[in-house]
């Protein structure tokens, strides 16, 4: 390892026996108020920074336990792989039927996709049914008393 000191470029400007000492320059106007510009600024992007990596954090590990929920739950129902095969081929025959445009292939290959979950999931699929026609008849109930109530006066 080589000294500062040691090199020949420094030889002459150098001189150990002297005691450096630093002394820090005072602050000009122009630094005193680019420091109350900068650090507010600086505080709220690593607040926004913390945030955003909190949240990364909690989203990382949501989507890691609900996939190690649906890996366990294949493991132990070996009949979901063969239903979830067949939702797909219903779905895929959809698309296919729906051949000659992109807007039928989606309008097919969504109905044959619900046909294949209503063959293999046929309770949950009544319950989801029933579930959508509820909330959608109070939602337009609520929506005609609103205009009912609005038109009224």
């Amino acid at each position: 390892m080589v000294k500062a000191g040691d090199l020949p470029i420094y030889n002459s400007l150098i001189d150990e026996s002297k005691e450096y000492i630093l002394v820090p320059k005072p602050d000009s106007k122009l630094r005193s108020g680019l420091h109350r510009l900068i650090t507010p600024t600086r505080q709220s992007v690593m607040r926004w920074y913390g945030a955003t990596e909190t949240n990364a954090q909690k989203s990382a590990r949501f989507l890691v336990e609900n996939s190690m929920a649906i890996c366990r739950r294949v493991h132990e129902d070996p009949v979901v792989l063969a239903r979830a095969g067949f939702i797909m081929v219903c779905g895929l025959g959809g698309v296919v039927l729906g051949g000659r445009g992109v807007l039928r292939q989606f309008a097919y290959g969504g109905l044959g996709v619900g046909f294949g979950t209503v063959m293999c999931y046929p309770s949950s699929s009544l319950k989801a049914m029933d579930y959508a026609w509820d909330s959608t008849t109070s939602k337009l109930i609520e929506a005609s008393e609103v205009i009912k109530r609005k038109y009224k006066r």
